[in-house]
C-alpha cells in the first residue's frame, strides 16, 4: 500500500495494516527473495500455513514491526520526510526521516508520539538492505507531541551510490521495531470534569435573580477633607451627612459655631470631616445561610423580609460584611486585607456565627499584631469576650514569658478582674510546666490547635473557649470508652 506525499520522497507502509498494528517480528527468510526475470522487481513471498497457527502470546501483543518504504529517496532534497499517522499500542505515531541529516550528511530517523496519553516504549531502527541495525535498548517515556532523538542510519552518499547502495529503484526501506512496557506505562489519563457544585455555589454570590432575601448594611464612615466651596459649617442635607471636628482638640462643631469653642481655631481653616456613606445592599439565599451562617439566618428567618424589604445590619463595615458573605458562599479569602481587617473580621464572624472564618482571622491577627506589655491585657480581655481561644492562649503565653514585667507594670490590675483569664493563665502554665501529653485522657495539657484538630477530626464543634473544647472532647472520649466496654 502506498500513499501520496507532497514531498518528492514518498513513504509507504505495505506490511502492517492500520486496523491491526500489532505484528510480531518475523524471522529472516532462508531463501533470497525471488526476482522477476529481466528486471530488478522483488516478488513478495506468499505465506502458507500448514495446520493451525499458534495463538499470539502477550509478548506478541506488546511488540510490533513496521517497514517503511521511502520512494524517490535518491532525488530527495527536503530536510525531513515523515510518514502518515499510524497506530501502534492504541497510540498514534509518526516516523520521521532526515535524508541528509543535520549538516553532517548522515541519514537519521526519529519517532514522534501524537496521542495525548503518555506511554513507555522502546524501539529499534534498521535498514535491511544495508544490514544495519541500531538498537535503542532502554524504554523511553513519550508524552503528547514528544519526539525521540534522531537515530543515525548511515551516510547519504553511501546509500544512494549506484554500486553497493541500499536503494531498490530509488526506494529506501527502513524497519521500525517497537516494544511496549505495559507494566510501567502510566496509561491514558482521560479528562474527568470536577463536580460543578462548588463552582455553582460560588456563582450564586450576590445573584439577585435567585436570591430570596437581602441585607442592608449601614454605610461606613470615612474621614475626608472639605472642599474649598464649603463654608465650613455643615448643612442639614439628608445625604451625605457631615460631622465636623477640630483638628487640634477633637471637639465637635455645635452646628452653629464658626470656630472651636475650646481652642478658638476656625473650623474652616483646620477641620476633619466624617462622611457617612449610603447603605449597601447584599442579596443572599436563606438555604445557604441556614447551613453556613446560622446566626445570620436567624436574622432573616422572618417571612416579612424579602428582596424589597431588606434585613437591617448595623455596626458592621459593608466591606467586611461582603467578605463574610463571600466566605459563606465558598469563595476564597485571598483578597482580604488581613493586616487591616483581621480584627473587624473576628468581630463580624463572631457576630454572625461563622466560626471557621473567625479562627482564620485569629491566625492573621496574630501575624500582623505583635503582643506587647501595653496591649496584652486588652488582647486577653478581647479574646475572652469573643471566645478566641487561640488568641487568648498566645496572649497568656506572652504573660507567662514576661511575668516579672507584668507584675511590676500598671497593667496587671486589669488581668485580676477576670476569673476566666486567671484560670487560663493557670492552665497554660501547667501545660508549659508538664509539657503536652498525648496519653493524658483529660486532654488538659493539649494546645488549642491540638484540641481544635481533634474535635474537627471527630466531626464536633471546634469553636469556643478552652473549657468548652475540653468538655466536648472528654465527653466524646467517655462515650467511646462506654461503647467499647459494651
Amino acid at each position: 500500500m502506498s500513499f501520496s506525499n507532497p514531498h518528492p520522497v514518498i513513504a509507504s507502509l505495505p506490511v502492517v495494516p492500520r486496523q491491526n498494528p500489532y505484528v510480531a517480528p518475523q524471522p529472516p527468510p532462508i531463501f533470497a527473495p525471488a526476482v522477476a526475470p529481466n528486471s530488478n522487481v522483488v516478488i513478495p513471498a506468499a505465506e502458507i500455513h500448514i495446520g493451525t497457527p499458534p495463538k499470539r502470546s502477550s509478548d506478541d501483543r506488546r511488540s510490533a514491526l513496521f517497514r517503511f518504504h521511502f520512494n524517490n529517496f535518491d532525488r530527495a532534497d527536503a530536510a525531513k520526510v515523515e510518514t502518515p499517522t499510524f497506530v501502534c499500542f492504541d497510540h498514534e505515531w509518526k516516523f520521521r526521516l532526515h535524508p541528509k541529516g543535520k549538516k553532517d550528511g548522515k541519514v537519521s530517523a526519529s519517532l514522534e508520539h501524537i496521542s495525548a496519553c503518555p506511554v513507555r516504549v522502546a524501539y529499534d531502527v534498521g535498514v535491511p538492505a544495508a544490514k544495519t541495525f541500531v538498537p535503542m535498548g532502554e524504554f523511553l517515556d513519550f508524552g503528547r507531541d514528544s519526539q525521540s532523538k534522531p537515530v543515525p542510519l548511515g551516510k547519504h552518499a553511501d546509500m544512494v551510490r549506484s554500486e553497493g547502495g541500499v536503494l531498490q529503484n530509488g526506494t529506501l526501506t527502513v524497519e521500525l521495531f517497537m516494544r511496549l512496557d505495559a507494566e510501567n506505562s502510566p496509561g491514558c489519563v482521560h479528562f474527568i470534569p470536577s463536580n460543578p457544585f462548588d463552582e455553582q455555589m460560588r456563582r450564586l454570590f450576590l445573584d439577585e435573580e435567585t436570591a430570596d432575601v437581602c441585607f442592608e448594611v449601614s454605610g461606613r464612615t470615612t474621614k475626608t477633607s472639605p472642599s474649598k466651596a464649603d463654608s465650613g459649617i455643615p448643612t442639614n442635607e439628608a445625604a451625605p451627612v457631615w460631622e465636623w471636628k477640630c483638628n487640634k482638640c477633637e471637639v465637635k462643631n455645635s452646628m452653629n459655631e464658626k470656630e472651636c469653642t475650646s481652642c478658638k481655631s476656625p473650623f474652616r481653616a483646620g477641620v476633619t470631616s466624617l462622611k457617612v456613606h449610603a447603605p449597601v445592599r447584599f442579596p443572599a439565599h436563606r438555604v445557604i445561610l441556614k447551613m453556613c451562617a446560622p446566626t445570620l439566618y436567624e436574622l432573616c428567618e422572618c417571612e416579612s423580609y424579602s428582596m424589597t424589604s431588606p434585613v437591617p445590619i448595623c455596626g458592621t463595615d459593608p466591606d467586611v460584611f461582603k467578605q463574610l458573605l463571600n466566605y459563606v458562599y465558598g469563595r476564597s479569602t485571598a483578597k482580604i486585607d488581613w493586616e487591616k481587617y483581621s480584627k473587624e473580621m473576628i468581630d463580624c464572624a463572631d457576630k454572625f456565627g461563622v466560626p471557621s472564618l473567625k479562627m482564620e482571622a485569629e491566625v492573621w491577627y496574630l501575624k500582623y499584631h505583635k503582643l506587647t506589655l501595653e496591649n496584652v491585657v486588652g488582647t486577653l480581655l478581647y479574646a475572652d469576650a469573643k471566645h478566641c481561644a487561640l488568641l487568648k492562649e498566645k496572649a497568656t503565653m506572652f504573660v507567662l514569658q514576661n511575668v516579672h514585667d507584668i507584675l511590676s507594670s500598671e497593667y496587671f490590675g486589669g488581668m485580676t478582674q477576670s476569673e476566666s483569664i486567671l484560670r487560663e493563665i493557670l492552665m497554660v502554665g501547667d501545660i508549659v510546666r508538664r509539657g503536652p501529653s498525648a496519653n493524658d485522657v483529660t486532654f488538659k495539657t493539649l494546645t488549642i490547635d491540638d484540641l481544635r484538630t481533634r474535635l474537627h477530626d471527630k466531626g464536633l464543634d471546634f469553636d469556643g473557649t478552652r473549657e468548652m473544647l475540653l468538655s466536648r472532647l472528654e465527653k466524646k472520649s467517655n462515650e467511646s470508652v462506654s461503647y467499647s466496654e459494651v
